[in-house]
């Protein structure tokens, strides 16, 4: 279930890819995988076939500046991506200036911005292509060894495919398109990118709260609607005391006639998932040794981490009376909002409630036994 995006940069903007990827993994983390060429490939492992993946992942996300449109290596994971058809679906980007420039190092001279909104500079580009071919190939021809010259050989294909294919309609493509800023995308936590990748990520859930508590409230009333289960609690880690501390319930919806509780056993599958980081999917809760049997009624339970910043702070815990309730659909929905809490925390500050006044919301669902 994992959306697999393709981070495209050239080296020299590394620091503008690292500030979109923390940004996108704050927010869709364990939902989004990030592929980047730097990281990814392996010692010895050919870039080449690295970059053929591409048509593999669901979308491909270029950050584009003058450096990206000099690059072979970039231009040539361009050619990739205009090899697929239906690239316009998958391809995301980001037009950098120079605005850009206060993220990078203090010696950075080059220049960032690509000159891709007038026709002179589109030219330019296809000038810098076809003298970089002109250029190798004289060299070729001095060479008369074949294994001496068989990489450089493997180039001039490449170049030759960007000057002749790729590098015009490519800058075509970006202009007629009137994309937004890197800042702006930035100041608004690349909400419009992240809602091509995750259209049912909706960044408005929370937008409007004022306090933690009503988050906890929407929050709670939102994993119901999700899991139509009788049974949905909003654990978080507080402290209960002078001396103490642990996981307590802060919301829920549950049956009347089902156990309520409210501070959580330290060695159930819920305070597995907080000290793991990682969602517990039961199918079946009596194959498991370590479940803690407050219902008796629970056939399969969904344990998903609150992930504020890069900690842990709670979770999402979801039973039901059915085995193998919880699909890969649900669960992906259930991290959704699981982050989407994480994410309204963040912006609130939040750094647990006072001690002795941890709020709790619980409402009631009258499903009967039947």
């Amino acid at each position: 279930m994992l959306k697999k995006v393709f981070l495209s940069y050239c080296e020299k903007d590394t620091c503008i890819a690292d500030i979109i990827e923390r940004s996108l993994q704050e927010q869709l983390n364990g939902i989004v995988a990030i592929s980047r060429y730097t990281r990814d490939v392996a010692y010895k492992e050919s870039f080449k076939i690295f970059m053929n993946s591409i048509g593999l992942h669901d979308f491909v996300l270029s950050i584009v500046s003058d450096s990206y449109l000099k690059s072979m290596a970039c231009m040539y994971e361009v050619g990739e991506i205009l090899k697929d058809r239906s690239y316009a679906k998958k391809f995301l980007y980001v037009v950098l200036n120079e605005e850009e420039r206060k993220y990078y190092p203090l010696d950075y001279k080059d220049c960032i911005q690509p000159n891709i909104y007038n026709p002179t500079g589109r030219l330019e580009y296809i000038l810098y292509w076809q003298e970089k071919y002109v250029e190798l190939k004289k060299k070729l021809d001095c060479i008369s060894e074949y294994e001496a010259k068989r990489q450089a050989i493997d180039d001039l294909a490449v170049i030759k495919g960007i000057k002749d294919f790729d590098i015009a309609p490519f800058m075509a493509y970006l202009s007629d398109l009137n994309g937004k800023t890197f800042s702006s995308l930035k100041d608004n936590n690349f909400s419009e990118i992240i809602s091509i990748i995750l259209p049912e990520f909706s960044t408005n859930i929370f937008n409007n709260c004022k306090s933690c508590e009503e988050v906890l409230e929407i929050g709670i009333k939102r994993l119901y609607s999700l899991s139509m289960t009788d049974y949905n609690q909003i654990v978080l880690f507080e402290n209960l005391g002078s001396h103490t501390s642990g996981l307590i319930v802060v919301a829920d919806i549950i049956s009347t006639y089902k156990q309520h509780y409210r501070q959580v056993a330290v060695d159930g599958l819920i305070s597995r998932a907080f000290q793991t980081s990682e969602i517990i999917n039961i199918s079946n809760v009596e194959c498991c040794e370590d479940y803690f049997p407050a219902v008796k009624e629970t056939k399969s339970e969904l344990i998903v981490p609150i992930i504020m910043g890069r900690a842990c702070i709670g979770v999402l815990n979801v039973e039901s009376d059915k085995m193998n309730y919880f699909n890969p659909t649900l669960q992906n929905q259930i991290a959704l909002l699981a982050n989407l809490i994480g994410v309204a925390f963040s912006k609130l500050e939040y750094s647990g409630f006072k001690r002795g006044d941890v709020p709790y919301i619980s409402l009631f669902c009258n499903k009967s036994k039947s």
